[in-house]
């Protein structure tokens, strides 16, 4: 799974800090946390969230961006096992006082499938496999790497015309989050 998710307005991106996402009838949740803040523009988090009755908690490498707004977002990339997916999410600011948050996943070519399986990063896994969040600058620079590596794969995906992107198209989801941002110690 590839995720884009945004905190606008006052929030902050500093270690601890959630978001928390629901979907129209409250059925289903996502929970998104800052777990370590490597300089002004990475970071990595974790989103926690219920699969078809099982809670999952995924761990990812994270840039801080700009929107077209000039507001700050934070967009990230989780593979999933097989590599032949992608969900691409974004949560965006505050709008008439509400925030959105919107998945939606594509299928990828075998082509972006052997990209994806060249570009796994020490934090395409589970949380409990994951040793440590810290990162030697080398190691760094390499996480830095792969996620522009996985970005220009997006791009591809979204510059497609309309009837490919609808042919690599599985499904969409579609959260509203509180105002309210938590910070946890």
């Amino acid at each position: 799974m590839w995720c884009n998710v945004g905190f606008a307005g006052s929030a902050v991106f500093e270690e601890g800090y959630e978001e928390i996402c629901y979907t129209k009838t409250e059925k289903s949740k996502t929970k998104i946390k800052i777990l370590k803040k490597y300089n002004d523009s990475y970071v990595t988090l974790s989103e926690r969230f219920n699969l078809f009755g099982v809670d999952v908690e995924l761990v990812n490498f994270a840039s801080i961006t700009k929107n077209e707004y000039n507001m700050k977002s934070l967009i990230y990339f989780s593979v999933d096992e097989t590599s032949e997916m992608m969900t691409i999410g974004d949560l965006s600011p505050v709008m008439s006082g509400k925030r959105k948050y919107k998945s939606y996943t594509f299928l990828l070519d075998n082509n972006q499938v052997s990209t994806m399986k060249s570009n796994i990063t020490k934090f395409d896994n589970a949380p409990d496999k994951i040793k440590t969040l810290e990162l030697t600058k080398k190691e760094l620079d390499r996480e830095i790497e792969i996620f522009k590596n996985k970005k220009e794969i997006l791009d591809e995906i979204l510059s497609q015309g309309n009837e490919k992107k609808q042919e690599v198209f599985v499904g969409a989801y579609l959260y509203i989050c509180p105002r309210k941002v938590i910070k946890i110690n």
